[in-house]
């Protein structure tokens, strides 16, 4: 574990409302289990996720142990300062509205777990995910539902200002020994985050509302938006046989080598040819898209998800998106299909 941020190291133009309280809130939510977690990947082997606005570290933790490698990026020294050491996890002090501390290199993963309701500028955080996000990576998202009405029974008040309504926006205390009594927070409309997600260059591919007798959590899994691929041939080539003569040639794909193959961001084809050992070096996974093996001739074998899997020709075995896999033999001479959709650039080493 490696932390770039600590008191003696504390950047006094980076104040966070949360310093004061940094103690306070490690033990006030030391029990406290992250809404993001029930909807993260099971497996993060390999991948490079960022945790934003990460506060003392809880959720960073939990994605470690689940094999990635963290980033733990929080405005609030003192909060950094209550985070425990973990390996996988480097922390540092940084602001979620500029990339001021980032390196450059995409994540494979985002996740802000209950955070945009501290920043101010909401634009500016989500630019920062989609900045910093891998074109093809996944991004997960918590809030307190904008539609949270209170509880009477515990005296909960609701995301929005009992005097001002539900569509007023901006930054409000309760006033009352919670976070939001300590700390504040910022409410927004539902609408004002599904179309600050948009506008940031994410698309949502899921809205979830954990169970409970009220709106409590927003949990939204968001990617960034796909733009398709500029068609690169004239309209009368795409249209042609090609041929399959060599030992790989790519049918179909973002990029075929040669102008006989078919440009698209939908599907990955491939033809191959197999007449000496051959076999992957180590498991790989696709984050989103799903691969089918066609054996047309000879035999392949294949580790899928740690069980060995045969097929001979005539046969094909499937693989859905996440679940780690291996050409390990062929039965040469060999020739098949790899088919992939979409074909998008999300293999991942799994062991």
């Amino acid at each position: 574990m490696r932390r770039e941020s600590a008191c003696a190291s504390y950047n006094p133009w980076m104040e966070s409302r949360y310093d004061p309280y940094a103690q306070w809130y490690a033990d006030f939510t030391r029990d406290w289990s992250p809404s993001c977690l029930p909807y993260l990947p099971s497996n993060l082997h390999g991948q490079r996720v960022l945790d934003l606005a990460c506060g003392v570290g809880t959720l960073s933790a939990m994605i470690a142990a689940r094999g990635a490698t963290v980033a733990a990026v929080d405005a609030s020294a003192r909060m950094l300062d209550q985070a425990a050491p973990v390996a996988g996890v480097d922390y540092r002090q940084g602001d979620a509205t500029t990339t001021d501390w980032w390196n450059g290199t995409p994540f494979d993963g985002v996740v802000s777990n209950m955070a945009l309701m501290d920043v101010e500028d909401l634009d500016a955080a989500l630019a920062t995910i989609a900045t910093v996000a891998s074109p093809h990576g996944w991004v997960l998202i918590s809030v307190l539902h904008p539609c949270f009405p209170g509880r009477d029974d515990t005296g909960t008040l609701p995301s929005w200002s009992p005097e001002h309504g539900y569509s007023w926006e901006g930054w409000w205390t309760t006033n009352t020994d919670g976070v939001r009594g300590r700390v504040g927070a910022h409410h927004r409309m539902l609408s004002t985050y599904l179309n600050a997600i948009r506008r940031a260059g994410l698309d949502i591919v899921e809205v979830i509302e954990p169970p409970s007798d009220v709106p409590r959590d927003l949990v939204l899994r968001c990617r960034k938006t796909r733009r398709s691929v500029p068609a690169t041939r004239a309209p009368e080539s795409l249209a042609r046989k090609i041929s399959l003569d060599g030992r790989l040639t790519v049918v179909a794909g973002p990029n075929p080598p040669t102008n006989d193959g078919f440009c698209s961001d939908r599907v990955q084809v491939l033809h191959w040819r197999v007449d000496e050992p051959f076999g992957d070096v180590g498991t790989h996974l696709h984050r989103d898209s799903d691969e089918v093996y066609v054996v047309l001739e000879g035999g392949i074998d294949l580790i899928v998800d740690g069980s060995p899997v045969h097929a001979s020709a005539g046969e094909a075995v499937t693989v859905g998106a996440g679940v780690p896999h291996a050409l390990v033999a062929v039965q040469y001479p060999a020739r098949g299909l790899t088919i992939r959709g979409p074909a998008i650039d999300d293999k991942v080493s799994s062991g």
